[in-house]
């Protein structure tokens, strides 16, 4: 549709309404009209009277999609912000996944439980977090600190 209004290979385009035309958000919207009215095509809604390009008011249009395009990219940085801070306070690193908060548990309680013959299920149980956590803890622990290393 583009290549042929730049080429002028039609004066305006109809649409039925601006979410038929596209669903990808007010700014987005906004571009495209815009691009289209750089090419010198004007445009229309079927459904709504207030999307004419070809009217009196086509600068009016314009503006007001301007401004619903400014408050949704307001809108989606508070949304950003306020996920990075949601992240930060359950202990993940920005640009990572939020996922599950970081599970803390005592480190010697694991050793501990796993020197008295304890099965990985149990000790996760009691240190209130998954198998592969503690596991993972027990081993990075056994070869920093020296603790000796389960055969399992």
């Amino acid at each position: 549709m583009f290549t042929d209004a730049a080429q002028r290979q039609f004066d305006v385009l109809l649409f039925r309404a601006l979410d038929r035309l596209t669903r990808e958000g007010a700014l987005e919207t906004l571009q495209y009209l815009n691009r289209l009215s750089s090419y010198g095509v004007g445009f229309r809604s079927f459904t709504e009277p207030y999307l004419d390009s070809c009217g009196i008011f086509k600068d009016a249009v314009i503006a007001i999609l301007g401004v619903i395009a400014k408050q949704e990219r307001i809108r989606m940085s508070e949304r950003v912000r306020a996920g990075l801070n949601r992240a930060k306070e359950r202990g993940a690193r920005s640009g990572n996944p939020v996922g599950r908060p970081k599970v803390i548990f005592d480190w010697e309680k694991v050793a501990d439980l796993r020197n008295q013959g304890r099965s990985w299920r149990e000790i996760a149980r009691a240190c209130d977090a998954g198998v592969t956590t503690v596991r993972r803890a027990y081993g990075s622990m056994s070869a920093n600190e020296g603790v000796p290393k389960s055969r399992e």
